[in-house]
């Protein structure tokens, strides 16, 4: 592998050819391909995804160590950009709208790579806080253990969330071969797209929407409910849920990982808090290899959270332990602290989850249909701002309109929530190990020409990839698809059961004074 000295050689090279008018190094340059341009194949992704990550490679063992303060204040320490180049070539593209094929072909190798790199800018303790902000909600453990009891919840929570991390790996590792500063993956559709084509983007993306905007609309709910009961149902209800939306019209106007880092950081801390105090009284990161350890990280802190404190509230609670374990704290004082702790690391979370829900708007439809502006150009942060309180507006309307919301969202869960942790990384994870399977023997992309010579297409490379090399993982990454896909099944029968059953009988809807906590 080339290393990144002369990469860079090559790179300016190759822009002195541009400007001169002489032909490139490269027969295609990548920012002369349209957006998601299906000629781009597997192997051109993974040759340029391996140049990025030798470059990533050296410049991390030239960095300073990361400090107790790049810990604790992840957007607050070092700055993470690549070099002062990289942020000069962004400070002067950040008016040009790269979206459009007319612009790009302006742009030389050097200057499209160095504004990839400066976009990179998350660390691996943002991306630990993140995952934990995402997932840590243990307050249902107790509840969980009280219908299973001891052995079955226990070994439940263990192997679902060991298959979590094996998940987290899978993403990591297809991540690994197919992004890189030419052609910058920059959510779960990318990942769908380069290893299965354009169908599966489509439907990563719908599904993902849906999840994060039922997701968001679900906190505004439960903060509604929440911010009424602490006012002793006093407060109209539909008020307490409309305060959250438009709270998320304001909080909401953060757009990049690295800052929700530092916010992500303070919703763990408030969890761990209300966790301490119920127990006394009863993803744009600068360097992707570091992301495993972080997801790793993560997915210990929270199943020692899950387990400590759901076999604590088990324990003393037993089956009578509250679907929302603090809301089972007999003294009114301390179930009021734990409401509020919760209302705004709820809201935390639900601002996570509509920054990746805008994105993925804005990026599969905004930019590829109307070639919106990318969003650290000024048109894009004008844009950004608009958006951001419509977004916040249809999840508020969404979860305040539908009969039984919460039914909804478990149908939701099963159907979405269930795929993108067990099926969807078992489905990338087997496409790219079959596909580099099928590629052994075969000399692979060459940048001169832009040719990939295969042996052979269709049914018959799928199967001779399937059983080559990687057959045993292959096997295995095909049973894990499977069982995930039975387990969706499952929950999605259970939930629409249970939905039918609820729409048996009147239902209400949030547009109303009374709450349902009321009784």
């Amino acid at each position: 592998m080339p290393s990144t000295e002369v990469d860079n050689t090559e790179a300016k090279a190759g822009m002195s050819a541009d400007k001169a008018g002489v032909k490139p190094t490269v027969a295609f340059r990548p920012q002369d391909r349209a957006l998601y341009d299906s000629k781009v194949t597997l192997e051109e992704y993974m040759y340029y995804a391996s140049k990025t990550r030798a470059e990533e490679d050296a410049n991390a063992a030239q960095e300073p160590k990361t400090t107790l303060r790049d810990i604790l204040f992840p957007s607050g320490g070092k700055a993470h950009l690549a070099s002062t180049e990289s942020t000069g070539a962004l400070d002067q593209l950040k008016d040009v709208n790269l979206n459009k094929a007319e612009n790009r072909t302006a742009v030389s190798a050097l200057e499209w790579t160095n504004a990839s790199r400066a976009l990179r800018s998350a660390s691996a303790a943002a991306a630990f806080y993140l995952i934990t902000t995402d997932i840590l909600g243990p307050f249902g453990v107790g509840f969980a253990l009280g219908t299973m009891g001891w052995g079955q919840g226990i070994a439940l929570f263990t192997v679902f969330g060991a298959c979590a991390g094996c998940s987290g790996y899978l993403l990591w590792k297809v991540f690994l071969h197919v992004d890189s500063y030419e052609f910058a993956a920059r959510n779960y559709g990318d990942l769908a797209f380069r290893i299965w084509g354009r169908w599966f983007r489509h439907v990563f993306n719908v599904l993902q929407v849906i999840q994060l905007t039922l997701s968001v609309g679900l906190i505004v709910i439960s903060n509604g409910q929440s911010i009424s009961q602490v006012s002793k149902f006093r407060l109209c209800y539909i008020v307490c849920c409309l305060i959250w939306a438009l709270a998320g019209f304001v909080v909401g106007q953060i757009r990049t990982l690295n800052k929700l880092g530092l916010l992500a950081n303070w919703a763990i801390l408030i969890n761990l808090f209300i966790m301490f105090i119920s127990m006394g009284v009863m993803a744009e990161l600068q360097h992707p290899r570091d992301f495993l350890k972080a997801m790793w990280g993560a997915q210990l802190f929270i199943y020692v959270c899950y387990m400590v404190y759901g076999c604590y509230v088990y324990f003393w609670q037993g089956q009578y332990a509250n679907q929302i374990s603090y809301q089972g704290l007999s003294p009114y004082a301390w179930q009021t602290v734990c409401n509020v702790l919760a209302v705004v690391s709820g809201i935390i979370a639900a601002v996570l989850y509509g920054n990746i829900g805008i994105k993925v708007v804005y990026n599969n439809v905004l930019v590829e249909l109307l070639h919106a502006p990318p969003l650290y150009t000024r048109q894009g942060k004008v844009l950004w701002a608009a958006i951001v309180p419509l977004y916040w507006s249809v999840a508020f309307v969404l979860a305040a309109a539908i009969p039984d919301f919460f039914g909804l969202v478990s149908v939701t869960a099963a159907v979405c929530a269930v795929q993108f942790t067990y099926t969807f990384p078992a489905l990338l994870g087997l496409g790219l190990f079959v596909k580099r399977g099928a590629m052994v023997g075969e000399p692979g992309f060459d940048p001169a020409t832009g040719e990939v010579r295969r042996r052979d297409s269709g049914v018959r490379r799928f199967a001779r990839g399937f059983f080559g090399k990687y057959l045993w993982l292959n096997v295995v990454l095909l049973v894990y698809m499977l069982g995930s896909l039975a387990v969706s099944g499952l929950g999605s029968y259970s939930a629409i059961s249970s939905l039918i059953s609820a729409f048996k009988t009147p239902q209400v809807t949030a547009f109303r004074c009374r709450s349902p906590l009321e009784g």
